[in-house]
């Protein structure tokens, strides 16, 4: 995996201060005496030997990190799962998808309305809720939310929000 120079260092730096860390990678860098555009000779760093080299020869600016996992100890093993499953539930949060759930049943009045009568027959919002499919936001929906379990809305219709953005109109205007 490519990493900066800059990176490259830093971890040096904290592997020399921390000399009992296990760093499950081998620092690699280009070999720029015998660099050619045919040539990918990658040197391993020791991080005791050549790190004040590194430091004052800006030449070194091709760094990768290489696989080295031997004899990983429980610290590593857990910061290693820490970031896999950190990709994990950022790739899941992506993943999730915007719904609205919504019913016929029941009625709307207008705003200052004395009538007994709906003004209006619409739709009304059960709510909003994430979820990877219509399902799983439904029963989303229900855990969530769970004082609709004691309404008498029965018919419920989930549709998937395209957008989260609202735009605002007047009828009057």
């Amino acid at each position: 995996m490519p990493i900066t120079r800059e990176l490259a260092l830093k971890i040096i730096r904290y592997l020399l201060n921390n000399p009992s860390f296990y760093f499950p990678f081998k620092i690699m860098y280009r070999e720029y005496v015998s660099y050619t555009d045919d040539d990918n000779d990658f040197v391993e760093i020791v991080p005791s030997d050549g790190y004040e080299n590194l430091i004052e020869d800006l030449q070194y600016d091709t760094f990768e990190l290489w696989e080295d996992l031997q004899d990983l100890d429980l610290q590593t093993l857990e910061l290693m799962s820490k970031g896999f499953i950190d990709k994990i539930l950022k790739n899941e949060k992506n993943l999730l998808k915007d719904f609205i759930f919504i019913t016929f049943e029941g009625i709307t009045f207008q705003p200052n309305s004395e009538s007994d009568t709906p003004d209006i027959e619409n739709m009304q919002i059960i709510g909003f809720e994430k979820g990877l499919d219509v399902n799983e936001a439904f029963e989303n929906l229900k855990l969530h939310q769970e004082y609709l379990k004691n309404t008498t809305f029965d018919e419920i219709i989930g549709i998937e929000l395209a957008s989260k953005e609202f735009n605002y109109f007047n009828l009057n205007c």
